[in-house]
């Protein structure tokens, strides 16, 4: 299945690091997930 995760930015807050690892578990079990920010945290 494929899989998109939209965020509002890429810092790691307890919410968008709980979708990273979702999203990484989906992926381990064979689907294509991808994540996409509006805005990045690049600090």
């Amino acid at each position: 299945m494929k899989i998109l995760f939209a965020l509002i930015s890429t810092g790691l807050a307890g919410g968008v690091r709980y979708i990273f690892e979702v999203a990484n578990g989906l992926k381990d079990k064979g689907h294509d997930v991808k994540i996409v920010a509006l805005a990045g945290d690049h600090s």
